[in-house]
């Protein structure tokens, strides 16, 4: 017999977001209002990807302890190959639209340490499949996920080990640096968001 949180997976997984943002205001009442704040956000975020990039959300948390916000968590997945620039961008994108989204919300704000989303505040995965929901394989990242020291790792799947290999792991400000041979608009306004001050040239 499931379990609650493996009858949720399932309901998220299929992307049944009005019953997901059921459960997340209905149990909104029994938390915190720090708490309830950063679900809602969580919850709205996650439907602006599903219906502007077909990207579902997996699993949501975080840490609310001691009267603040510690770090919101969320745990996505994305039906569509990719290999690893795109990857970096997309994961990029994802960080710096979650930011924006807190940032303009005071009410969420004042319960950050540093009243503003920071990086550190911010605890993203990503998982990708094929079109009909298998692993991707090699060329194609199959994992992302960063460090609270701010270490991007980019995971492929091997299918013989069943594990995954990291195939590059890189400080945000190396991320950075390559993310500016791809794509300057979006470099440009990551930094801003998160003024940054990588060292580049």
């Amino acid at each position: 017999m499931k379990t609650f949180k493996e009858h949720l997976r399932i309901i998220i997984k299929n992307n049944n977001f009005f019953f997901l943002i059921f459960i997340v205001f209905f149990s909104c009442d029994a938390m915190p209002k720090r708490q309830a704040i950063a679900y809602q956000e969580m919850a709205s975020f996650s439907k602006i990807l599903s219906k502007k990039m077909n990207i579902k959300i997996m699993s949501m948390g975080g840490s609310f302890l001691d009267e603040e916000i510690k770090y919101f968590s969320m745990d996505f997945l994305v039906n569509e190959e990719i290999e690893l620039d795109k990857a970096r961008e997309l994961y990029l994108y994802i960080l710096n639209e979650f930011s924006n989204k807190i940032n303009s919300n005071k009410e969420i704000c004042r319960y950050l340490k540093k009243q503003n989303c920071l990086l550190e505040n911010i605890d993203f995965n990503i998982t990708f499949h094929d079109k009909k929901d298998n692993y991707s394989l090699p060329p194609y990242i199959y994992h992302i996920h960063k460090t609270k020291n701010k270490i991007i790792f980019f995971d492929t799947y091997d299918k013989e080990k069943d594990w995954y290999n990291t195939i590059s792991r890189e400080p945000v400000d190396k991320a950075l640096e390559n993310l500016r041979q791809s794509n300057k608009k979006l470099y440009q306004e990551f930094i801003t968001t998160f003024n940054f001050t990588p060292s580049l040239e």
